[in-house]
């Protein structure tokens, strides 16, 4: 849980840590004090390299060669100005704190943001350097004469005895070779494989310089570790150029970028040779703590335990090492595990909550939740398995893809947890509508996230695809212009409230009680107990009677009593009737009929007209009931008669 906690909420301490040539100086941006200095100890006479320096500038606005130019002169302008390091705050910030420091307040131009972890001289603050430094550095009175060189450092080099070196026969018949961008790389990662180890070779594919040589087995290892960790694929081994004088383009120089988004990692022709830059062999460090945090002991230690546990680390099976078998077989175990005890965890849910409305999502977030934080762990032991930098990203591709998966299910359990707490009987039936209504939304949204998020997870670029997703759209709208009326209806309808949830309306012919709104139809229940669906383009551009919002529910009728009924007992029969409405507290008092109204062929017909203060149908029908059974004892009471062939006549528009 910790583990998992630290991935999805600190992510990794991005951070950059680099030997210095001399002083055992460290390069790390991950406070805004520690960027300060390493910005300044890399251009400083001992440690000079503006390459290194040039990494404390954001953006990708200006070329490496400016952007060092650029460093050099922002150096100038805050020695000239003055600078106390420990006036710099050392904290690396994160949630709810700072994400912008000024430097100097009467120089607010020149300021540090904190991106994807790191501190970095703003954009801002690099587009301002030039003006900046003529103004306080070379003052205005000063001819000032920009120059825009690249610095370059006097360094030794590395030295291999040959450009190509024999392995022996015994071993095998690959050749180290470092004459072209593909035959580095490849001997690199040859010579760290299990079959062919030798760690000393592939560390002379490193152009070090300085103390750095002393570490060289160290960072050719991280090197291969970074490539493996890498959550994308970093390079195809086919596609790496086999030119022997490979030009980049922009640069107009001899390097080579394996993969343009690590843009730290290159190679560089030094003689006759291809090598991993000095550059490259300064950051490899920082990149892998960027990548690993401080974990990547512990993650790769865990292989050893399986090589161990193999005995022969060559041994292999349909071309896989079968210590990798084991490592594999060991994280499905570990699966099995987990989802027998979520089956456990639900039996024992389901025995002793049997009247719990919440137990199936509760078993469901509790299932998601395990599965996501063993997903995690798997995700994160990946490049333990060292299957290659050709297999690893598919591992990382799948296992992501099924986090997102997983995400998405225990997202669909909670909105459906929010949904039975707001449609509890205990709710407004208006409040339970919207709440049907707007889960619907958030459901379409999440599906609609999902699917986004695995598009990004297989490596194909967003933009494109939603620009491909607007064209298509649009003929798809044109084929679905019912289902969007009907969709636009379903928000009109939430927005003007016309009817809810539990309301009694009229449409058209139809009438019932509105039991679910969709996000393309109506439900309603009709009084045969059928369920009419109406979509809700009809209801949104038609009248609706609705009769649930009545303030007064009306009882109009007729009863017919015999001709010989005396006027006296008529006039009793009419002020008992209207007492009696009067003292039952559902009648409304202030308006109400009882009078002789007609002659009919058998008797003299009497209307009785009132409102009941009810909202639903049952109470209707019980104040009905009620006043019915109130005229017949008054009746039998005063002895009237009714004819045999005596009816009344309703006249009612209730439901």
């Amino acid at each position: 849980m910790i583990r998992f906690i630290k991935l999805t909420l600190l992510f990794a301490i991005i951070s950059l840590n680099i030997s210095a040539q001399k002083n055992n100086i460290v390069f790390d941006n991950s406070t805004p004090r520690r960027t300060v200095k390493s910005h300044l100890s890399f251009l400083s006479n001992e440690n000079f390299n503006p390459k290194i320096a040039a990494y404390t500038l954001a953006g990708d606005k200006y070329t490496p060669q400016q952007k060092q130019a650029l460093s050099v002169k922002l150096k100038d302008i805050i020695l000239k100005h003055g600078i106390d390091l420990t006036d710099i705050p050392d904290k690396r910030g994160g949630f709810l704190r700072q994400k912008k420091f000024i430097l100097f307040d009467d120089l607010p131009q020149i300021y540090l943001v904190r991106i994807h972890k790191k501190w970095l001289y703003s954009e801002e603050t690099v587009d301002n350097i030039n003006k900046i430094y003529k103004t306080y550095y070379l003052k205005k009175n000063k001819k000032y004469s920009a120059k825009n060189g690249e610095h370059t450092d006097s360094v030794s080099t590395n030295t291999v005895n040959n450009s190509v070196i024999n392995i022996p026969d015994t071993v095998t018949k690959i050749k180290f070779s470092l004459a072209t961008p593909y035959n580095t790389i490849l001997s690199h990662l040859v010579f760290l494989s299990d079959s062919l180890y030798n760690p000393e070779l592939s560390a002379k594919t490193i152009h070090f310089t300085g103390a750095d040589t002393a570490r060289a087995i160290e960072l050719a290892i991280k090197l291969k570790q970074i490539f493996l960790g890498a959550e994308f694929q970093v390079f195809d081994i086919n596609d790496i150029s086999k030119d022997t004088n490979f030009v980049d383009t922009l640069s107009g120089k001899h390097i080579y970028y394996p993969n343009p988004e690590l843009k730290e990692l290159y190679l560089e022709k030094v003689g006759d040779k291809w090598l991993y830059s000095t550059v490259t062999s300064k950051l490899i460090a920082s990149v892998h703590k960027d990548m690993y945090s401080d974990d990547a002991e512990e993650i790769f230690s865990l292989s050893d335990r399986f090589i161990a546990l193999a005995g022969n680390k060559s041994d292999a099976v349909l071309g896989i090492a079968l210590w990798q078998w084991y490592m594999l077989l060991f994280f499905v175990i570990v699966g099995f595990i987990i989802l027998g005890i979520n089956f456990i965890i639900k039996k024992l849910i389901y025995r002793y909550y049997t009247k719990n409305r919440y137990k199936h999502q509760i078993a469901g977030i509790i299932k998601m939740l395990s599965m996501i934080i063993y997903l995690h762990i798997v995700k994160e032991y990946i490049p333990a398995i060292q299957f290659g930098v050709e297999y690893s990203h598919i591992l990382y591709k799948t296992v992501k893809i099924l986090i997102i998966y997983k995400s998405g299910i225990l997202s669909f359990h909670i909105i459906n947890t929010v949904k039975l707490y707001f449609t509890k009987e205990d709710k407004k039936k208006s409040v339970q509508g919207i709440v049907i209504f707007v889960t619907l939304i958030l459901k379409t949204i999440a599906v609609i996230v999902i699917v986004l998020m695995s598009i990004q997870a297989l490596g194909y670029s967003l933009v494109n695809v939603l620009a491909g997703l607007s064209i298509g759209g649009f003929a798809i709208a044109l084929g679905a212009q019912d289902t969007i009326k009907n969709f636009f209806g379903s928000i009109l309808i939430f927005s003007d409230h016309p009817f809810k949830v539990g309301d009694y309306i009229k449409h058209q012919n139809i009438s019932g009680t509105v039991e679910e709104v969709g996000l393309r139809t109506t439900k309603i229940r009709t009084p045969h107990n059928s369920v009419v669906t109406i979509p809700n383009s009809k209801l949104s551009d038609s009248d609706i009677d609705n009769l649930g919002r009545r303030q007064y529910r009306r009882f109009k009728t007729y009863f017919v009593i015999d001709y010989k009924t005396p006027t006296e007992k008529i006039d009793e029969l009419v002020n008992r009737i209207e007492k009696a409405i009067q003292e039952n507290p559902d009648t409304r008092k202030d308006f109400y009929i009882v009078k002789m109204d007609d002659f009919s062929d058998v008797g003299i017909k009497i209307l009785l007209y009132v409102f009941f203060l009810v909202d639903n149908l049952k109470d209707e029908a019980r104040c009905k009931h009620t006043i019915i059974k109130d005229v017949l004892n008054i009746a039998q009471d005063l002895d009237i008669k009714f004819p045999v062939r005596n009816f009344s006549i309703p006249d009612n528009e209730n439901g």
